[in-house]
């Protein structure tokens, strides 16, 4: 049974993320912490250092199995990395490194081993030992007795066999932890075993003392060690070697000598209570925690802090008795300083002026009651301060007049009456946000309000949506395309209003009264961890307009149960619910009689059934994109008749029965499992658009379409935009848009048509997008005289060998074509005969000249692209054939000098091209053209400038004219 159960472990490896490594795997740098605001906040000693796992490995887990012995040859692998064996009850090192090649982290902790026989670890890339805590009640039992005839032989050999340095080889071994073991002393030597070794961890093994040659038993690439909650009483310190991080936390110091140039964190957090005597040769030292010590007066503190340098730059008094601030006058570099949790009471005037360096302040816990102007005078560089859970009744007037950068003000738990007298001294923007307070210093401007930086997007004011349309309009090479979510900024806040942000907090649970106030208009609560809300969370908030919960845990039972009497959006996507989204139904709801726009994308609601007409009857926007909906009945019965924008993207959904559209503006449909597209006589996997006589924009991309009925599009004369791309269309009907003269904007790309289909009827179209289908030629009548609004024409990546003379002459208004992609070899004379197109692509076709390219009737070409186009020669004559006029001959260059329209030939994958061919031009003595021909982007200067770089004689023929990389 027990080999079962492992070889059904090995073969369950994973590549997801592993167990943690170990609590306190870790460096201890000061940041600021208390969950994920107050990481920025308070400011701690942070014992977490380089994180020795492996980021993407294949893993073994076996933590917790009850494990006795593992078999040697259970595990052979040259991909497990990291192996977890912890909390088990092996009493040996199982030899299954010897076929675990690649092996970098091992973890034996909390079983019963012999540290003894750690001897037998042998292995040449393990980079981090877990040893710690084995349930082992007295090493010496594995010695046996006839060895052994006095005490203090069995001491001598106890001390030997901890480890056998002659045995043990870890050459790349970084991080060994052996906490939590009885060790009663070190006399080991770790050079031979451990020559790589950067961490150490012997905290909790009982010690009272390191021998004074310690520190030479180790690698001097040793940089952290772990000593914390030992027994050690004095300890003298004259030379610990390249170690830059110390914690002695927990030990009871008597006496306390360090010398170390090197040395830049100290940790003596609790234990310098009986502290007598220290001496600290530390001048470098930047980080010193000396929390949770007792020291009950300023002057203890100034007498320790003289024997400290100048050049600490993080301290911690946390947790002391101290009634008063210490003055600590000669630690002018001081960056951070943190006296949470003492007894603190007043703050005595100047008493921080010596601290000029100063950018983050905690006072947090202690007895405050009263602030005064000189409070903080010498802060000016202060950016972070902390006053939550002190007796402070009110903030005077000009008690911050020497703040001048701060930033982050934490008021949590103050017992401040009025706002009114929270006076700052300076012009500043203030989010009340619980334990929070932001202050982006600015003008005041009613209630406009600047934009301010606060990293990662924490704290956000307004929302900007990435679901924007896109403006057809914005640029002429952009492809036009249908994309319909819109987007609902807020409106301009009213006087006496507010815009609160409590995103990505760490938020869990939300309880009754949220926020009491009726000038909250917006309220964004989302990317939180949020699996709870009361029903009557936000009814104190009876103005709230705005409110996303975006990005929760929130059961789908409870989802539209908290409610607001004047909502008028809510958006609840990417909801995180960890139930069974098959069988947990979104059934109960809440009404919302003012809610407008209701977002719930990408929530896992493939089951609901809300009666939107009862629970939103005035809602006009819907978004269901993305939640594997496969009913349209569900959605479709229950809408209201106002709802006029319906959004059910990356769905199942197979069928859209007759009558459902009457009322809809909009209906985005993108990504489902549509086969038709009808009026009456439908297939069953089908969407009928009878009755869709308000129909404006629809889009059914990427769904199965293969067939659309000459009759679907009879109610849809109002159709302004149309977009049937990514489906298997081969064929459209004449006709079928006969009722659809509105639609300006059309999309049938990525389908499977080989003619162009007739759209003559759509009178005022103004972009067809047929790229991407089959598409062999294009003939003199394919487009007809109505569709002269036309002006944007997408071709590319069809299978055009033919264009025909005359192809496009209809096409009065066109300004851009894309034609990219396709088969041409030539483009015949008065093949389109429209002056404004600004535009053309003809980039991978198969051109060999640029004769045969005939342009003469575009007037207006500003653009033309010839990429990856086989032309191996260049004639200079050919650019006569560009439009233009007033065409000057230059003295041996047939090139145009200047056009009353300036315009561009891109070239660039041709001239590389040309490398692999001859480099030529004719006619007569032109220069020989080199290979960075490249006319890119060239403005009226350069082209005014054209003539003189071109200049030349036939001695000079093979100059290189690439100079600039343009010509």
């Amino acid at each position: 049974f027990l080999q079962m159960k492992l070889i059904l472990f090995v073969l369950t490896l994973s590549l997801a993320g592993k167990p943690t490594l170990l609590e306190q795997t870790s460096t201890k740098t000061i940041s600021v912490s208390s969950k994920e605001h107050e990481k920025k906040f308070n400011i701690k000693i942070n014992k977490e250092e380089k994180d020795y796992k492996n980021a993407i490995n294949e893993i073994l887990n076996l933590n917790g199995m009850d494990l006795k012995v593992i078999k040697n040859d259970i595990i052979k692998s040259d991909a497990i990395r990291d192996i977890f064996l912890s909390h088990n009850s092996l009493k040996k090192i199982p030899h299954i490194l010897d076929h675990v090649i690649y092996l970098s982290y091992l973890n034996l902790s909390h079983n019963n081993i012999n540290l003894y026989e750690a001897n037998q670890i042998v292995h040449p890339n393990l980079r981090v030992l877990d040893l710690s805590n084995q349930r082992v009640s007295n090493v010496i039992n594995v010695i046996p007795e006839t060895e052994v005839e006095t005490f203090e032989e069995t001491e001598d050999i106890y001390k030997r066999l901890i480890f056998n340095t002659t045995k043990i080889r870890l050459p790349n071994l970084e991080y060994l932890n052996l906490c939590g073991n009885d060790i009663s002393a070190f006399p080991w030597d770790f050079n031979l075993s451990f020559p790589k070794l950067i961490r150490l961890d012997l905290c909790k093994i009982n010690a009272i003392e390191l021998e004074s040659n310690f520190f030479n038993k180790i690698s001097t690439s040793l940089r952290t060690l772990h000593l914390e909650n030992n027994y050690i009483h004095n300890l003298t310190l004259p030379n610990i070697g390249e170690i830059t991080s110390l914690y002695l936390d927990g030990n009871i110091l008597k006496t306390l000598f360090i010398n170390s140039t090197k040395l830049r964190i100290l940790s003596l957090s609790n234990c310098t209570k009986h502290l007598s005597m220290g001496v600290f040769g530390t001048p470098y030292l930047e980080q010193l925690d000396l929390s949770k010590n007792d020291f009950s007066n300023s002057f203890d503190v100034t007498v320790q802090f003289e024997k400290f340098p100048s050049s600490l730059k993080v301290l911690l008094l946390d947790y002391n008795k101290l009634s008063h601030v210490p003055i600590l006058i000669h630690l002018q570099w001081l960056n951070e300083l943190s006296l949470c949790y003492n007894m603190i009471k007043f703050i005595k005037p100047n008493t921080f002026i010596y601290l000029t360096s100063l950018t983050k302040l905690s006072l947090k816990g202690n007895k405050i009651e009263r602030l005064e102007k000189e409070n903080f005078s010498g802060l000016e560089k202060l950016k972070y301060l902390d006053l939550s859970k002190n007796q402070l009744s009110y903030l005077p007037i000009d008690w911050a007049t020497s703040l001048l950068n701060l930033q982050y003000l934490n008021k949590n738990a103050m017992t401040i009456i009025d706002y009114y007298f929270m006076t700052l001294g300076h012009k500043f923007t203030i989010f009340f946000i619980f334990t929070i307070v932001y202050l982006a210093k600015t003008q005041h401007d009613k209630n406009g309000i600047p934009p301010w930086d606060f990293k990662s997007n924490f704290w956000g004011i307004t929302k900007q949506r990435s679901d924007d349309v896109v403006d057809l309009q914005t640029s002429s090479t952009q492809k036009s395309v249908i994309s319909a979510v819109p987007t609902f900024p807020l409106n301009s806040c009213p006087p006496h209003s507010h815009v609160f942000s409590f995103s990505n907090v760490g938020l869990q649970k939300i309880g009754r009264d949220f926020i009491n106030s009726n000038d909250v208009v917006s309220l964004s609560l989302d990317n939180n961890n949020i699996n709870d809300i009361s029903p009557f969370a936000f009814r104190k908030m009876q103005n709230l307009k705005y409110l996303d919960l975006s990005g929760n845990n929130i059961s789908k039972e409870k989802l539209l149960l908290p409610r607001s009497n004047n909502l008028q959006t809510l958006i609840i996507d990417n909801n995180r619910d960890s139930h069974d989204p098959v069988t947990e139904a979104l059934k109960e709801y809440e009404v919302f009689q003012n809610l407008k726009h209701l977002h719930l994308c990408n929530s896992q609601l493939r089951n609901f059934q809300i009666h939107f007409y009862m629970a939103t009857p005035i809602l006009t926007h819907l978004y269901l994109n993305n939640n594997g909906i496969s009913s349209s009945d569900a959605v479709f019965d229950n809408i209201p008749a106002t709802l006029t924008h319906l959004y059910l993207n990356k769905n199942v959904i197979d069928q859209v029965k007759q009558g459902k559209l009457r009322h809809l503006q909009e209906l985005s449909m993108n990504d489902n499992v549509i086969t038709q597209a009808c009026f009456e006589k439908c297939e069953d996997k089908s969407i009928s658009l009878k009755g869709a006589a308000e129909m404006q924009y629809l889009s059914l991309a990427r769904n199965l379409i293969s067939e659309i009925t000459s009759d679907a599009f009879s109610d849809t004369s109002r159709l302004l935009k149309l977009d049937l791309s990514g489906n298997k269309i081969t064929d459209i009907t004449k006709g079928t848009f006969n009722k659809t003269m509105m639609i300006n904007n059309l999309s049938l790309a990525n389908n499977s048509l080989v003619t162009v289909p007739d759209v003559c009827s759509i009178i005022f179209l103004r972009n067809l997008d047929l790229s991407e289908n089959r598409i062999t030629a294009v003939f003199s009548g394919t487009f007809c005289i109505n569709l002269r609004t036309l002006e944007y024409l997408h071709l590319s990546n069809n299978v055009i060998t033919t264009i025909e003379t005359r192809a496009f002459r209809n096409l009065l208004s066109l300004k851009y074509l894309d034609l990219s992609g396709n088969r041409l070899k030539q483009l015949p004379a008065h093949w389109v005969y429209s002056w404004y197109i600004q535009e053309l692509h003809l980039e991978r076709n198969n051109f060999t000249e640029l004769d045969n390219i005939s342009l003469i009737n575009i007037k207006e070409l500003k653009n033309i692209y010839l990429d990856e186009n086989p032309m191996p020669v260049l004639t200079a004559g050919s650019f006569q054939l560009l439009p233009g006029h007033n065409l000057s001959v230059l003295a041996r260059c047939k090139i145009p000098r200047r056009a009353s329209t300036l315009f561009r030939v891109y070239l660039a994958h041709w001239v590389a091209h040309m490398r692999d061919h001859a480099e030529k031009i004719e006619d007569g003595d032109a220069m020989r053209m080199q290979a960075l021909i490249r006319i890119k982007n060239v403005g009226r200067k350069g082209m005014d400038s054209l003539g003189e770089e071109w200049k030349g004689s036939k001695n000079d023929k093979d100059n290189d004219l690439g100079r600039g990389e343009a010509i």
